[in-house]
């Protein structure tokens, strides 16, 4: 029983650190995921100026003296306004026509965006190029698209030759002026999506994102957005001010729990598991010290002796690792959904758990085979 309980000990032991790599491994093709665009450096804020009196006219007034202002200060690189942030639910969804061609149906999503915003988040641009004041005043006749809905639209010609092509989205006939880069626009795991964006188009009534990106320090450009805000209107506050970066990170939080958890309760595992074989062997070898001390005696080496505790031992490891691999093989098929591209088993984490453990249990069995092998003969001998 005491050896059954050790075995269970180590198989459980190697489960939750194969799982607890395969978490591993999928933060680390998360953190390689390129979202199309450079969060470092931003800070997003909503500013809302409805509340207080200020109609269309005035709250478009107000917007755009506030990037104006920000833009001219030296702690801040760049500045714009959208009405959604990347990696966010807040985009328009909905089917895209060609103009002349009714039954075009191609899903994409939607977002609006002022003048320097993508060139703020810093997303390439393939061919055309980015809004400017002139669009905004053009009212929204115009878009920006990134490369699959351009591919999925017009799948034969390249990037250059769609420039100029009208399509219709979000009610409205408008022509594609630019395409830029895929980037990941709801979560990091989403396959390429169809996305674009139409110029900025002030709506009273409704909060606005600034974004900022900030030339040396964020916490110097924030005190700039503030001070600037103030000087326009003191009633008015940046609204849950945040980094760019946090939006991206809470999509990697669940590996990264995941991954924390599971390898804190597999150490602790390992830990229990080495215990217990600790003390079975300690516990056989004290019963047997008559025994090797009457072998030592009639001329076994201790070196024998040291290899046959050994042997006990890492039996007992062999079978563990034997149950707690196929148990990390069941164990992966189950948490595989909530796992970035890395299946259900990671080679390498069943070559390095298993030999980790080996190492640790050689290390837990030397103690009482040492003990054994310093078995007094004379002693066994009088015993007898």
């Amino acid at each position: 029983m005491r050896s059954t309980f050790v075995v269970a000990q180590i198989a459980s032991s190697v489960v939750l650190l194969a799982t607890a790599g395969l978490f591993i491994r999928s933060l680390q093709r998360s953190l390689d995921i390129d979202p199309g665009f450079r969060a470092e450096g931003v800070i997003t804020a909503s500013v809302s100026v409805s509340v207080h009196g200020y109609d269309r006219a005035a709250a478009e007034q107000f917007y755009h003296q506030l990037v104006t202002n920000l833009r001219g200060r030296p702690e801040i690189a760049a500045a714009s306004m959208a009405n959604a942030a990347p990696l966010s639910s807040a985009t328009y969804t909905e089917n895209v026509k060609r103009v002349g061609h009714p039954d075009d149906r191609f899903r994409s999503q939607w977002a609006v965006a002022d003048s320097g915003f993508i060139e703020l988040l810093e997303t390439p641009l393939i061919a055309g190029r980015f809004f400017t004041g002139e669009d905004r005043r053009a009212s929204a006749s115009v878009a920006i698209i990134n490369l699959t809905l351009a591919r999925n639209m017009w799948p034969n010609d390249p990037p250059p030759a769609i420039l100029g092509r009208r399509i219709l989205a979000l009610d409205r006939e408008v022509e594609v002026v630019g395409i830029i880069g895929n980037g990941k626009y709801s979560s990091l795991r989403e396959p390429p999506t169809g996305f674009g964006y139409v110029p900025y188009e002030p709506r009273f009534g409704m909060s606005t994102l600034l974004y900022i990106r900030a030339r040396s320090t964020t916490a110097s450009a924030m005190r700039a957005a503030t001070e600037e805000l103030a000087k326009l209107d003191p009633n008015i506050a940046l609204d849950h001010p945040r980094l760019l970066t946090q939006d991206v990170d809470k999509f990697l939080l669940q590996q990264q729990l995941g991954a924390r958890l599971i390898a804190a309760f597999g150490l602790v595992g390992v830990a229990l598991a080495m215990t217990g074989l600790y003390a079975v062997l300690a516990f056989g070898v004290a019963q047997r010290m008559r025994e090797f001390g009457v072998r030592l005696a009639l001329g076994a080496r201790q070196a024998d002796i040291i290899q046959s505790v050994l042997r006990q031992g890492l039996a007992l490891v062999g079978v563990g690792l034997v149950v707690g691999l196929a148990g990390a093989v069941g164990a992966g098929r189950v948490v595989s959904r909530f796992l970035y591209d890395s299946g259900t088993v990671d080679p390498a984490t069943l070559v390095v758990v298993p030999l980790l453990l080996i190492l640790v249990a050689v290390g837990a069995c030397l103690v009482p085979a040492r003990r054994g092998a310093a078995a007094d003969p004379m002693t066994s001998l009088r015993a007898e």
